[in-house]
């Protein structure tokens, strides 16, 4: 499945950093991940997204992580996109979808590179609050964008800066599907 960047940019409102967003089958949004980590929570049950762009990996060096700053920090994305999605019964009804930490600025003297510790975080607080990954694109050098597609396709898709094509993600199948009266 190929979704042209075009298209999806054209169609999906942008998430800046730090930023979140909520929604639903009608909606798709963007995010452009360098160090950075883009986490997708996906409610299938109740048809509802969370996208956050998470900026730095803790929130523990002297920033309250209040909303709506809990989404900038890996400790505690996680946490504040499960309370966004509505009221989800039980944290494993969401699922987790994980792209970006690069270490596109790495320099010989860190001792972790910040893409590093931001995914590192972003996979621990997923693990605290019990909510599954299903699928990442994490690491590596380059720049990517995650556009989450709520609306026509249902996917998420992974398009890195020098390349054509993309990876897509399929949302779970109770998404967008009309709740039983």
């Amino acid at each position: 499945m190929h979704l042209p960047e075009e298209v999806a940019a054209a169609r999906a409102a942008r998430v800046g950093i730090g930023e979140f967003a909520v929604g639903g089958p009608g909606d798709a949004f963007r995010v452009t991940l360098g160090s950075c980590v883009g986490l997708c929570l996906v409610w299938g049950k109740g048809s509802r997204f969370a996208v956050a762009h998470v900026l730095l990996p803790s929130s523990r060096h002297g920033v309250q992580a209040e909303p709506p700053l809990a989404s900038r920090f890996a400790d505690s994305a996680a946490q504040f996109l499960f309370e966004q999605l509505g009221e989800p019964e039980r944290p494993r009804d969401v699922v987790a979808y994980v792209a970006g930490g690069s270490a596109q600025f790495a320099r010989e003297h860190d001792a972790a590179p910040v893409g590093d510790l931001n995914v590192q975080n972003t996979r621990a607080a997923l693990a605290a609050a019990r909510i599954r990954i299903v699928q990442e694109d994490l690491g590596g050098a380059a720049p990517r964008q995650l556009v989450v597609d709520g609306a026509e396709k249902r996917i998420l898709s992974i398009r890195y800066a020098d390349e054509p094509e993309c990876t897509t993600w399929e949302m779970p199948t109770l998404f967008g599907q009309p709740k039983a009266a």
